[in-house]
């Protein structure tokens, strides 16, 4: 199969996953794209299409911009140093750095396989529309928020993935959110971190394949129609257990192949 259809193939079947967008730089990965170029391009590729779904959330008011900004005053500037971090390993390590980043992607996608289990366990679709939402008027609030920015921030610098999962954990079990607003929130958020990952990969690293983001999107396009026809019908909680349970099997796999 030509490596552009590959590429093709690979934002189909990632638009087609609903919540799937972290099995994108294991795919990437597998096609044959060094690790730390596949999460630059990953993170470049995440930044279209996250924004295009916060736009959306935005625009029915599903989101609330105080947390947001809370979120990324600790989550941006730690992106950021993630891939300095990054920079700097390459500078020390050279080759053997790809096999560290696959290490590190490994056991973050086990991580999010297990957090995104446990989010399922506490789905917020039930909540009271009228809950009182909170307002972090307080300066622990705000700091706790920089907090959980700056360490899953970090972690999409270095990996790519945990833009949504993560915080959206951490959404559902601290922050008094309805269940509109959890997501809404969750994807405005990611889309301001991913294209600030994306950005700082693509000045600091170079690593941002611009023809391999084409590719993507030419694929996820019509995985999504495809994905949002069928998923409607089938239980949401199936789908995420699924999903749960191919994460943490990509993330052991590439723990095992990296040594």
């Amino acid at each position: 199969m030509p490596f552009e259809a590959k590429l093709v193939l690979a934002g189909l079947i990632v638009g087609a996953i609903v919540g799937g967008g972290a099995l994108m730089t294991p795919i990437l990965i597998l096609v044959g794209i060094p690790p730390m170029t596949a999460v630059g391009t990953d993170l470049a590729y995440a930044a279209i299409t996250k924004t295009v779904g916060a736009w959306r959330h935005h625009k029915l008011e599903h989101v609330n911009l105080r947390i947001v900004f809370w979120l990324a005053c600790g989550s941006v500037p730690a992106a950021v140093l993630g891939v300095v971090t990054l920079d700097k390993l390459r500078e020390h390590m050279g080759a053997d750095v790809e096999d560290l980043i696959q290490t590190i992607l490994g056991g973050a996608l086990v991580a999010v396989g297990i957090v995104f289990a446990v989010k399922t366990l506490l789905d917020v679709g039930g909540r009271d529309v009228d809950v009182r939402e909170v307002r972090l008027k307080r300066w622990h609030g705000r700091a706790f928020s920089i907090s959980v920015g700056l360490i899953f921030g970090y972690l999409l610098g270095l990996t790519s993935v945990g833009s949504g999962t993560f915080f959206g954990m951490a959404l559902i079990i601290f922050f008094r959110l309805r269940a509109a607003r959890v997501v809404g929130t969750d994807i405005f958020h990611a889309a301001v971190l991913v294209w600030a990952g994306a950005i700082s990969h693509a000045l600091i690293t170079h690593t941002v394949e611009f023809g391999t983001v084409g590719w993507l999107l030419i694929g996820s396009i019509p995985g999504i129609l495809v994905g949002s026809h069928y998923t409607a019908r089938a239980p949401e909680r199936f789908l995420r257990v699924g999903l749960a349970t191919v994460l943490t099997v990509s993330g052991v796999s590439l723990f095992v192949f990296a040594h």
